[in-house]
């Protein structure tokens, strides 16, 4: 399970009212939360704001390639 997954299903929201608030396309959100997609900068950035964390928080492993 990934981190939005598990981090949408604790706050009780839904994947669709999340991808609004973010702007991310609601097709692309399912794959998102599924871990079946690796989101944009912009997507990941708006994705933790929406989440009230950090980008580092949401998507560890995208830090860590950053990093590389």
């Amino acid at each position: 399970m990934t981190i939005l997954k598990k981090m949408i299903l604790e706050k009780g929201l839904s994947q669709n009212k999340v991808a609004q608030a973010a702007r991310v396309p609601q097709s692309s959100m399912s794959l998102i939360v599924n871990g079946r997609l690796i989101p944009c900068p912009a997507w990941r950035i708006r994705l933790a704001e929406v989440m009230g964390v950090t980008e580092e928080v949401l998507f560890p492993s995208r830090a860590l390639e950053e990093d590389r």
